[in-house]
């Protein structure tokens, strides 16, 4: 991952090459022994790779989830592809203290995560460095291994990378309270 500028502002430069392509392929392997369950489907090339992820921001963004809007994708140079993504605001959401995450800010995450499934999108990363936080504002970064699904499976496996995520930083009751306004509990148990 690279930090560039254009005439717009910064952008995050991320460029997939032969090292990376094998690294998510032994991380494929290693994950379907383990949970059997070998993630989002594999892409055969690394520019269907970056595309991939490209989509699936846009897809994101489509849906009202603020997203690093997609610049460009696609073939960098020989055996090389590229995904520029104008930089987002914000901090990590594992950065946060207490104090500085109010309840309508952890509200405002769930309904994030909500509008993210309602779009049949599954993050499959969701944590406290996924999730920025500027002012009110929410967003997602880090498609690179999400996926267009309808299962609930793993949208509750979403939820509860969230619910992990939250709790560590403001505690069971803050965390909870905040997900059961906004996610219908079915899903959380889901």
């Amino acid at each position: 991952m690279f930090v560039g500028h254009d005439s717009e502002g910064p952008l995050w430069i991320k460029v997939i090459g032969r090292d990376e392509l094998d690294a998510r392929l032994f991380a494929k392997l290693w994950r379907s022994v383990v949970y059997k369950d070998s993630g989002p489907m594999p892409t055969l090339t690394r520019v269907q790779q970056v595309e991939r992820e490209a989509y699936l921001t846009l897809k994101a963004q489509a849906a009202g989830v603020l997203v690093p809007p997609v610049v460009v994708s696609g073939k960098a140079s020989a055996g090389a592809a590229v995904l520029v993504l104008r930089a987002t605001p914000g901090r990590p959401l594992a950065e946060l203290d207490r104090e500085t995450l109010s309840d309508e800010v952890l509200e405002r995450v769930w309904e994030t995560l909500a509008g993210l499934h309602r779009a049949r999108i599954v993050h499959n990363q969701l944590d406290g460095l996924h999730v920025l936080v500027e002012g009110g504002d929410v967003h997602l970064v880090g498609f690179d291994v999400a996926e267009q699904t309808g299962s609930r499976a793993l949208m509750a496996r979403d939820t509860a990378g969230l619910l992990a995520a939250t709790t560590a930083l403001v505690g069971e009751e803050r965390s909870v309270r905040a997900a059961v306004a906004v996610v219908d509990p079915a899903d959380l148990l889901a």
